[in-house]
């Protein structure tokens, strides 16, 4: 799995541990499911 940085749009519809947000991917914008690690903010890793 990629290991990257986030930016958050949370969807509430999803469960609260998958949440929704766009991932910074050079120049574009990704959409991407993952989930988040205990004990890590930024850090978040790709289910997809």
């Amino acid at each position: 799995m990629k290991n990257v940085i986030l930016s958050e749009a949370k969807d509430p519809k999803w469960p609260k541990n998958e949440i929704l947000r766009y991932a910074q991917n050079d120049k574009k914008r990704e959409r991407c499911f993952f989930t988040q690690p205990a004990g890590l903010e930024n850090e978040i890793y790709l289910l997809t």
